[in-house]
């Protein structure tokens, strides 16, 4: 488990440097309409914060739909985060 934290944080920083930019509510097309299918998807979800490096958490979000109309997000496998 401590192995995939530090996995997931290596990449985070990596697609940091690389000047990778997570998606945000003004790039995402909210007038899409996702239908209620229940087929998770797990996602990083990176927390707010003033000064690298920023944390993120996994978060299982209820289809693919969903996640891409959810701001500071990346998407990582489907099925429910371990």
């Amino acid at each position: 488990m401590k192995m995939i934290y530090v996995f997931l944080l290596t990449i985070f920083i990596v697609l940091m440097i690389s000047g990778y930019t997570f998606a945000t509510k003004k790039n995402k097309d909210q007038n899409i309409d996702c239908i209620a299918q229940y087929k998770p998807v797990c996602a990083s979800v990176l927390i707010p914060c003033e000064a690298p490096p920023c944390k993120s958490i996994q978060k299982t979000f209820s289809n693919r739909c969903v996640l891409d109309k959810t701001a500071n997000t990346l998407y990582l496998y489907e099925g429910e985060c371990h």
